[in-house]
């Protein structure tokens, strides 16, 4: 009976040492997986920059898609997904200013918010010669998003 006790014992022991192994190798597996993902997140400066890059191009395809007759159905949903670049834009923006408290985003914010106004205000269907001058007022709003980006990223490149 004794001996019994001692098997019993020794067993759960065995198996007690498995569950402390395979739990510090599941944590240690946890943990490389979030400094893998602290260090793939990109900078909110970086992935401004391409968004309001990304959203010029698409105002500049627009505009050279205006005389075409063919695009007339097309350009509605075109505008949409320029509206949604845009939308994204301010989502980071706020997120970067509201939430992280960096106030050299305040810049970008507002001039998004105004590019997105004028978006909303662009009568894609009866606008005829106008949308081509609110086109172009939104681009000059990202251009100017953008130039304050990239100020904000030579700033971090100099303290770097």
């Amino acid at each position: 009976m004794l001996h019994d006790l001692c098997a019993v014992s020794q067993e759960t022991w065995n198996l007690v040492i498995e569950y402390i192994f395979y739990g510090s190798v599941f944590v240690v597996g946890l943990v490389i997986l979030l400094l893998m993902k602290r260090r793939s997140v990109r900078p909110a400066a970086v992935l401004a920059k391409e968004g309001a890059e990304k959203a010029i191009t698409r105002i500049d395809r627009l505009l050279g898609s205006l005389g075409r007759e063919k695009n007339n159905y097309a350009f509605p949903a075109k505008m949409l997904r320029l509206s949604g670049e845009i939308g994204d834009l301010i989502l980071l923006a706020d997120r970067e200013l509201t939430q992280k408290g960096n106030i050299a985003f305040d810049g970008v914010l507002s001039a998004c918010k105004a590019a997105a106004e004028k978006v909303s205000a662009i009568d894609v269907i009866w606008g005829g010669e106008q949308v081509e001058t609110q086109l172009l007022a939104v681009k000059a709003d990202l251009q100017r998003a953008l130039d304050i980006i990239e100020k904000i990223r030579s700033g971090k490149e100099q303290t770097a």
